[in-house]
């Protein structure tokens, strides 16, 4: 467990942002917030879904730590809350959760995609990171347009 002053040195806004597949389907974008659902099987109308600020920080620290067997709650509150001046709590946590886990689903992915672990904490699963991330710039560029 990390010290919450340690935390914030290893805050979100140093960590490098790229681009995670989740559940082979749906591309998050962290430097636009998007999510990108690019599954020709889909049947959704609207395929990219811009997060708020607070979904998107708590859905890239989740992503950032895909490998680990939890993110504590804790951490998640620091992080996504606390260290942006926000107030936190248990209960805005699993609304922001559940907000989360809603848009995935309407975007193709498995229910539950984030899911608690033995109220320790939680975790994201059927994550993959890709690097380098050209179609950050790719978007980026067609947004412009």
């Amino acid at each position: 467990m990390l010290f919450k002053e340690e935390w914030r040195s290893k805050s979100l806004e140093s960590e490098e942002k790229g681009m995670y597949l989740i559940n082979d389907k749906v591309l998050f974008i962290p430097k636009e917030r998007v999510l990108v659902n690019y599954s020709l099987k889909s049947n959704r109308k609207q395929n990219i879904i811009k997060l708020r600020k607070t979904a998107s920080r708590l859905l890239y620290l989740l992503l950032t730590k895909f490998e680990e067997d939890f993110v504590s709650a804790d951490y998640i509150l620091y992080e996504v809350w606390d260290s942006y001046g926000l107030s936190s709590s248990e209960q805005a946590l699993r609304r922001s959760i559940n907000r989360v886990n809603t848009i995935l689903r309407e975007m193709d992915v498995d229910d539950n995609a984030i899911v608690k672990v033995d109220r320790k904490g939680y975790k994201i699963n059927n994550v993959k990171k890709i690097f380098p991330c050209v179609l950050c710039e790719l978007y980026a560029k067609c947004k412009a347009l």
